[in-house]
């Protein structure tokens, strides 16, 4: 969980004004960086038990696998599987947690709501220059539909940059969870 929200913390640019850290980026879900099955084994025998079965499976839907294995140990959910089968239940915790952090959580929370309505395929270019009717319409539905007044394409862009890498990633120009 530490790792999601130091990343959080990292994409939002106050923190680039912090020069010391502008020299790198750990990006732990990139494909030279990202866990093997053996790591992920591991940490499921660290935090569940040492009788862990069908963990490959388990962890294959899962980018924030270690996430849920710390999650798992606080919670003790009863049913190990359902609770890596059916993560939603912490995305809403997680969620009502953003709803708590004022209106830059809000604003990530529309933005994450704009990904829902583009199904999944929301472009990187919707949100360059002046908004359109429609745009407006949809920012404005969005908003009202999350108790929140309207808000700026560049401020709902800027909230989707910040969640690249947790809730949602970005691939070609292209917003994606």
């Amino acid at each position: 969980m530490l790792y999601y929200i130091l990343y959080q913390v990292y994409k939002d640019d106050k923190f680039k004004i912090l020069s010391p850290f502008k020299s790198c980026e750990c990006n732990l879900i990139s494909d030279e960086l990202c866990l093997s099955s053996d790591e992920k084994t591991t940490i499921a025998k660290t935090y569940i038990s040492t009788n862990v079965k069908d963990i490959d499976d388990l962890s294959q839907n899962s980018e924030f696998f270690p996430l849920l294995c710390s999650l798992y140990l606080e919670t003790k959910h009863s049913d190990m599987k359902e609770f890596f089968r059916n993560p939603f239940v912490v995305y809403k915790d997680e969620l009502d947690k953003l709803s708590e952090a004022g209106d830059e959580g809000n604003y990530k929370i529309c933005s994450l709501a704009l990904c829902v309505l583009f199904n999944n395929q929301l472009e990187e270019k919707w949100f360059q220059g002046k908004a359109t009717d429609e745009q407006r319409q949809i920012i404005n539905d969005t908003c009202e539909a999350c108790e929140f007044n309207g808000i700026p394409k560049a401020k709902l862009k800027k909230a989707l940059d910040t969640l690249d890498g947790t809730f949602i990633c970005k691939q070609n120009g292209i917003y994606r969870r």
